[in-house]
């Protein structure tokens, strides 16, 4: 069953659930009050202006409100005057009446409930109107005991200043877990969600491939990108636009940033919707003056030239030296015509580019960056350090702070409707984290050596750009795979390994709040989960030693989630994708059971149409192959089964390196090889996509497209640059 029909069923079981109880129309009014008595509480703190996105639903929530408490509690008190009412009693009421009679009048015109809302005063109203109406967000909260919200910049400082001690230690503990674990691990995006391969540009089949994504609904930049009619290209720090309605590509036009910087290095674009977002690093190199230090001891900088003689634990230092920072920029182009595009907006975050997703309209860029050296060339209350996001530094009360932390994480958001704007800002410091982005969340996880190892996780929520912690946990052991978590409906689905090889593999499910809902634990002692992949309440992860264990666990039940099937294969799979009709193909090696002696590149295509009684239809060995760049990094597989297509790059080691694209089919249960062409190096810059009848390799030096109407005959190239 595909994707979409799953969420359908989904759907319709949905339409009989019964509303709860807390949502029952005589709940509302209770829970609003609740939550006006809580702002009120948080009043006094500090709040940041941002865009105002929510005026209109504040001025609604207001007017219901309003509309309930008259309806349940207007009639009530009009016209009541007991004979003992005093003239001043009367009066109160009186008073009301008109009171009563003004809303009234208001709820009639629109124009005026704004009006009267806006007239009120700080004060005088809920602190979330308040602050939504003025364009700020509300507060941000804490992520557990893992990560809090600063209160001033000086926390910030100390939290940095803390984390010299934990880097000596923790290179250590690095040096010795890179010989206790021999799998190459990706560091950049560990993410994974229902296991589409490419999104669909609407609902029904479309004729072009997209970038290969790890999140349905959550799209990423890439090398290339293709809208059917144009492909985008990334090469020697140019875009390339090139038009292949008629198969042959052809350049429409090429250009470079509009920067004076020598240093801007293109990175990745995204293609949607007449826009073109071309996200670039930049780098800026200058002096910084500095001073003589004594043992143990610096000393500010004072500009005095004077040299102070080498004696007495005394050394002389060199009085300037050169530092370099980066910084992320996004340019939005508007493509309506390829041809020419338009630049219509830059927005610039300080930092190393780390990734970015885009949601709908709404793109989150994530920046990492050293900032203890930043901190460290500083005074406590120097504000020199804090990084900026849209040309303003980052608020303390924006930036999160562990116990120590050398590193900062920047994630910000931009709208590509308002591309020189930024919606919203955090900053992160930590001591190296990798990523998993949900439609609806973001979460930070690390590992943290304490005696034993375990996986420290944050989440962030992201509602329309705006980026708030929702809570933190932990869970044994460490996450080994890049597609190992995995969230759905809310519920967060972790896959670790123990670093003790006889305790074995572990599964987490982690409800909204991060709080532990159902476990497995002990799985396959001895191995290493090396792929993963979940599909709707399913997970299927592969472990190894010499043999290949490929699981296949039920989640339905999040309580108690259960191993169903378990299929032993020799090789095994570093990368899972799924396929159509009850299949999932894998990427790894082929290895000699006795041995563990890797012999080749292996694809395979299991069957998991029966968890229980899981089955391989067939698998194909890659005897020359050595390495392929689809095991650690899933941007470079095409995995298309509208097309009926599976592409990679293997790599061969001989004499000299030597790199060839594969391309098969699914046919009548057998994998069939429809394309094998030799090509130039860099094999990780390499990507396989489809445009109608026609099929395009793009390297880092050209375009050369097959046609796939007449047997992937070679139909011409477009080189990018010799």
């Amino acid at each position: 069953m595909k994707d979409f029909d799953i969420r359908e069923s989904i759907r319709g079981s949905a339409e009989n659930v019964e509303i709860p109880g807390n949502l029952e129309p005589d709940r509302i009014e209770e829970r609003l009050i609740q939550a006006d008595v809580r702002y009120s509480k948080d009043r006094e703190k500090n709040f940041r202006r941002r865009r105002n996105f929510y005026i209109g639903y504040a001025a609604s929530a207001a007017v219901l409100l309003a509309v309930c408490c008259f309806a349940l509690f207007g009639g009530m008190n009009q016209g009541f005057v007991s004979s003992n009412s005093t003239k001043e009693d009367k009066a109160a009421i009186q008073e009301e009446k008109e009171v009563q009679a003004e809303g009234e009048q208001a709820k009639a015109s629109p124009e005026k409930q704004e009006q009267a809302l806006m007239a009120q005063t700080e004060a005088d109203r809920p602190l979330s109107e308040a602050s939504m109406a003025a364009g700020e967000t509300l507060p941000k909260e804490d992520a557990g005991e893992l990560y809090k919200v600063a209160g001033d910049y000086g926390q910030v400082y100390d939290a940095i200043a803390r984390a010299e001690y934990y880097f000596v230690v923790n290179d250590a503990m690095e040096t010795v877990e890179i010989r206790e674990f021999s799998k190459q691990m990706e560091s950049v995006d560990a993410l994974v969600d229902m296991a589409v391969s490419t999104e669909a540009a609407a609902e029904e089949s479309v004729n072009y491939s997209t970038t290969n994504l790890q999140t349905e609904g959550v799209d990423e930049s890439d090398i290339v990108k293709t809208d059917g009619s144009c492909l985008y290209v990334v090469s020697n720090n140019q875009i390339f636009i090139l038009d292949i309605t008629k198969g042959k590509p052809e350049e429409l036009t090429s250009f470079s940033l509009p920067t004076t910087n020598a240093s801007t290095d293109i990175v990745e674009i995204y293609v949607d919707d007449n826009r073109l977002i071309i996200i670039a690093e930049e780098k800026e190199t200058r002096l910084r003056e500095v001073d003589y230090t004594t043992e143990g001891e610096s000393a500010n900088s004072s500009g005095d030239e004077q040299k102070i003689p080498e004696s007495n634990n005394v050394k002389a230092v060199e009085k300037y030296r050169t530092v370099t920072s980066s910084r992320t920029t996004m340019y939005t182009y508007s493509i309506e015509n390829p041809g020419e595009p338009s630049l219509l907006g830059t927005v610039s975050l300080d930092g190393y580019y780390y990734t970015s997703r885009k949601i709908g309209d709404m793109v989150y860029l994530f920046t990492d960056d050293m900032i203890s050296e930043e901190c460290n060339s500083s005074t406590r209350d120097d504000e020199g350090w804090i990084p900026f996001a849209g040309g303003e530094r980052i608020a303390a009360d924006c930036i999160y702070i562990p116990e120590s932390g050398s590193s900062s994480l920047m994630i910000a958001s931009v709208n590509v409707e308002q591309p020189e704007e930024v919606v919203d800002n955090v900053m992160i410091v930590n001591n190296s984290v990798d990523i998993y982005v949900s439609t609806e969340a973001v979460y930070l996880y690390h590992t943290q050596w304490n005696g034993s190892v375990t996986t420290e996780i944050a989440k962030f929520s992201l509602q329309d750009g705006v980026i708030n912690a929702v809570g933190a946990a932990s869970v044994k052991g460490r996450v080994q795979d890049t597609f190992a978590v995995n969230e759905s409906r809310g519920m967060l689905r972790i896959l670790s390994c123990s670093d003790r090889t006889d305790e074995g593999s572990s599964l987490y499910i982690l409800d909204e709040k991060l709080a532990l809902t159902g476990k497995l634990e002990g799985i396959a002692p001895g191995e290493t989960v090396y792929a993963a992949r979940y599909l709707a309440d399913m997970a299927y992860f592969v472990t190894y030693r010499n043999m290949d264990p490929l699981f296949a666990a039920d989640l339905s039940d999040p309580a108690n989630p259960v191993i169903l099937g378990e299929l032993k294969i020799t090789g095994y799979s570093d990368y899972l994708h799924m396929w159509t009709d009850g299949k999932m193909f894998g990427i790894g090696y082929e290895t000699d059971p006795d041995t563990g002696s890797r012999e080749g590149i292996k694809l395979s295509m299991f069957d998991i149409s029966d968890p229980v009684n899981l089955s391989v239809s067939d698998s194909v060995c890659i005897t020359n192959a050595d390495y392929s760049p689809a095991l650690n990094q899933y941007k470079t597989v095409l995995g298309d089964e509208d097309a009926n297509l599976i592409g990679f790059v293997v790599t061969e080691y001989d004499r000299a390196e030597k790199n060839t694209y594969l391309l098969y089919q699914w046919k009548d249960g057998k994998l069939e090889n429809l394309l094998t062409t030799e090509i130039g190096e860099n094999a990780e810059a390499v990507r396989g996509l489809y445009a109608g009848d026609y099929f395009y390799i793009v390297t880092h030096q050209s375009v050369i497209a097959f046609s796939r109407t007449d047997g992937y005959e070679n139909v011409g190239a477009y080189v990018l640059y010799k």
